[in-house]
């Protein structure tokens, strides 16, 4: 796969430094505009972006080089509209929340 991802002529690159930015200065709204992974030239997000695209998705991604998907939402009703979603389709589904250290399932 690393190859596959090599051989990419002109790759799109997440801007790291852009999102840490834009996080640090203009919150997470802002920041989702940043977040990427290059792996998706090669396998997309396995159609979970049509599956959630009424939702409301602030941001969406290929969690490393696969086979997770994330969804990022602002609010609880959005993100349980995308799980009921995920799961008449048999896809497993789960909504983490913040926590003051980690995350809570």
């Amino acid at each position: 796969m690393y190859r596959q991802l090599d051989s990419i002529e002109n790759p799109v690159l997440p801007d790291t430094q852009g999102f840490i930015n834009a996080l640090l200065n203009d919150g997470f709204n802002k920041a989702a505009g940043y977040i990427g992974n290059s792996f998706e030239a090669l396998t997309g997000v396995f159609g979970i972006d049509e599956a959630l695209a009424d939702t409301n998705y602030t941001a969406l991604c290929l969690s490393g080089s696969g086979p997770c998907v994330f969804a990022a939402y602002s609010n609880e009703c959005d993100a349980n509209k995308a799980l009921n979603i995920l799961k008449v389709q048999n896809i497993e589904a789960y909504i983490a929340t913040p926590a003051e250290s980690g995350i809570e399932i």
